[in-house]
């Protein structure tokens, strides 16, 4: 996206591009969500919109981006407007051209084409966040969720082929559990993203897993979710 320097009024310039994507809330039928392929996206390739750098101007762009079962985005439209026609043309075209994701992941094993929401953020200047008390506030239940038992990567039977893999060293899941102790979804939210290995994982934790459900302040059976991690 172009060179790092000082600006005048000491504000570190780096152009810089960030793609968040917000898959729809999880469901039964639905094990690994989208995800961004890095090893072969180059999403920082070329010049940041030039109108817009030299204007001195950031903006965020809404999208939908339908995603193909070989991770290329097949189709992108803007829904909304950051603000700034010139980000809002070059977004897609962008996309399209620099980036793959990895596609969703059925319950079947097999890979799903859908379409998604996302946001593509144009930054100029190097920015250190920090998160602030408040917000959406929950109740936790008293008692937590629970595995019956251990779960292992030999449990699951995927030790020799996890370790195999270049990239995942870990996997994360969450499995939401109902009043009743049967598992309604998993979630993978942080995949190996070997399709076979991922979906393996989840059916083990919805077929051959059992749970205890949680429980309210005055014991009452209520919905959890479980988190489950492994490394290797």
């Amino acid at each position: 996206m172009g060179s790092e320097w000082e600006a005048r009024n000491g504000d570190l310039i780096h152009p810089q591009l960030g793609l968040s994507l917000m898959a729809p809330a999880p469901t039964a039928d639905v094990f690994r969500p989208e995800g961004f392929d890095w090893r072969n996206s180059n999403i920082q390739q070329g010049p940041y919109p030039p109108k817009a750098l030299k204007a001195d101007k950031e903006g965020v762009v809404p999208l939908n981006l339908t995603v193909d079962v070989a991770g290329k985005i097949k189709h992108c439209e803007v829904d909304g407007t950051s603000g700034l026609a010139e980000l809002d043309g070059h977004a897609c075209p962008h996309l399209v051209r620099t980036v793959r994701l990895y596609p969703a992941l059925g319950a079947d094993g097999k890979r799903i084409e859908r379409t998604i929401s996302a946001q593509l953020s144009y930054e100029l200047r190097l920015r250190i966040t920090t998160f602030a008390e408040g917000g959406t506030v929950e109740s936790t239940p008293k008692v937590r969720a629970k595995r019956n038992g251990p779960i292992s990567l030999e449990s699951i039977g995927i030790a020799t082929e996890v370790r195999k893999l270049r990239d995942a060293r870990s996997f994360a899941a969450w499995v939401k559990v109902l009043p009743d102790g049967r598992p309604e979804s998993c979630q993978l939210v942080s995949p190996t993203y070997d399709d076979g290995i991922d979906a393996l994982v989840c059916n083990t934790l919805m077929q051959k897993t059992t749970y205890s459900p949680a429980r309210d302040a005055v014991g009452n059976a209520v919905a959890d979710t479980v988190n489950v991690f492994l490394s290797w």
